[in-house]
């Protein structure tokens, strides 16, 4: 084992008791040197250590590492070799003293750095585990948080779970009460389309009511004036035809009631008595005369104007629903005072289309060898041949009728007494027959008595 010149002075060959202690000085000094400056250090480190573990430093050092340690014994050895130091004597009694005390500074700085790094070492592990034990901590109540938080999202799931279920049930419930109300809709739009198809139908038959009761208003309108009156409402007839139902005559004035085919409306005709009466050879025929002879026979009387007389006729007033028509007098109207056994539609076509018809004026004089002929007037004497005895008897039982108006049997030659006349009105032909014109009378025949009257004009 080596010496401690051995190790201080390894070059050295020879042992020299003054160059040894000049070379240790030098050894020492800059070993001091060094560990000084390593001292310092370790002291500034350590005295940060120390103001905090000043109670715990020894404790701390005889625990700690073989660093530790040795700082620890190095420490104790450097008080011991310093109390000790002024007691001995010469150089060798300094060695120890040297050597101790270099080794405990070294042992003193090396321990107070490892105390230095076991404490830093402690301090990171102190930290570390109060860091593992935050988080640890941390984990742990993150970890219960986590788990309240997962058990209130199981209790939400299962309470939205129950809920979807009462949900579906609902769903399924409100679903069944959605279809029955749209069966009840269904059936109840059916039923109201039905009810509006009725009520299309009932409102176009009001609408067709309304209609009808305008077009009667306007009739009714119309038939306020004169001319709605007689001749209805746009008739293009140019006669009206009024049905005479009876007949008075007082002052001068006929009083005629009756019916107008036209319009239906009862009127009462006030004419003055020339246009209803004929006087000759002091014979006198009035309307009254003719409609009390018509009706022993069921034969009807009429009433005819004409159109373009309606300046001279005026509506006076209404009695309880019947027109009061006015004929002023001393005016050139054409009249019409008839009796035959047609019935009204059929005289209103006829007198509406005379032009339509033959007209031949007629006697009761019988033609010879001809059984269903009798002599007749137009222009000249003419032979009326009935196409059968129906008609024949006809014709003799209007010149009866016209005989028992003017006394005067045999009615001979009506157009020169003026007083009344008889017309066959029918469809025909015409030929000549023993140099006599004859009208030979087809299928329709109207037998026609008609009054001449003392003013104005026939409307034949």
């Amino acid at each position: 084992m080596k010496g401690l010149e051995e190790i201080l002075f390894r070059d050295e060959i020879s042992f020299d008791p003054g160059q040894l202690f000049k070379k240790t000085k030098e050894k020492v000094k800059h070993g001091i040197d060094k560990i000084r400056g390593y001292t310092e250090k370790g002291i500034n480190i350590a005295r940060e250590y120390l103001e905090t573990a000043k109670y715990v430093v020894p404790s701390v050092l005889i625990s700690s590492n073989t660093y530790g340690r040795m700082g620890f014994y190095g420490s104790m050895l450097l008080v011991h070799s310093v109390s000790r130091g002024g007691t001995g004597g010469g150089w060798y009694s300094k060695i120890p003293t040297i050597v101790g005390t270099t080794i405990s500074i070294l042992s003193l700085a090396i321990g107070l750095y490892s105390l230095h790094l076991d404490q830093v070492l402690q301090y990171h592990q102190e930290v570390l585990q109060h860091q593992l034990q935050v988080t640890e901590d941390n984990y742990n109540i993150t970890l219960t948080y986590i788990k309240q938080q997962l058990q209130e999202i199981n209790d939400t799931i299962t309470q939205m779970q129950n809920n979807f279920n009462k949900m579906d049930s609902s769903y399924n419930t409100t679903i069944t009460q959605i279809q029955q109300q749209l069966q009840e809709i269904n059936a109840t739009l059916t039923q109201l389309q039905s009810n509006y198809q009725a009520s299309q139908q009932e409102i176009q038959t009001l609408m067709d009511k309304v209609q009808a009761l305008q077009q009667q208003l306007v009739t009714l309108e119309n038939y306020t004036t004169l001319e709605g009156i007689l001749f209805g409402n746009n008739n293009p007839s140019s006669i009206s035809l009024i049905q005479i139902n009876s007949v008075t005559i007082d002052n001068g004035t006929a009083y005629v009631h009756g019916t107008v085919y036209s319009s239906g409306a009862n009127v009462i005709l006030e004419i003055p008595i020339g246009y209803v009466e004929k006087s000759n050879n002091n014979t006198t025929v009035t309307i009254k005369d003719l409609v009390d002879a018509a009706q022993k026979d069921y034969w009807r009387s009429y009433v005819v104007f004409d159109k373009g007389d309606l300046p001279y006729l005026s509506l006076s007033n209404n009695q309880n629903g019947t027109y009061v028509i006015s004929i002023q007098p001393n005016k050139p109207i054409k009249i019409g005072i008839l009796a035959t056994p047609a019935d009204p539609s059929t005289t209103y076509n006829i007198l509406s289309n005379l032009s339509n018809y033959d007209i031949v004026i007629q006697d009761n004089y019988t033609v010879w060898g001809l059984s269903n002929a009798l002599w007749g007037y137009k222009t000249g004497s003419v032979i009326v041949d009935f196409s059968n005895s129906y008609q024949y008897n006809l014709a003799e039982n209007m010149i009866s009728i016209a005989d028992q108006i003017i006394n005067s049997p045999g009615n001979p030659n009506p157009t020169s007494e003026g007083l009344i006349y008889t017309y066959s009105i029918f469809n025909g032909t015409k030929s000549i027959y023993q140099n006599y014109t004859e009208y030979n009378v087809g299928q329709i025949y109207i037998p026609v008595i008609v009054l001449e009257p003392e003013e104005g004009e026939s409307i034949l």
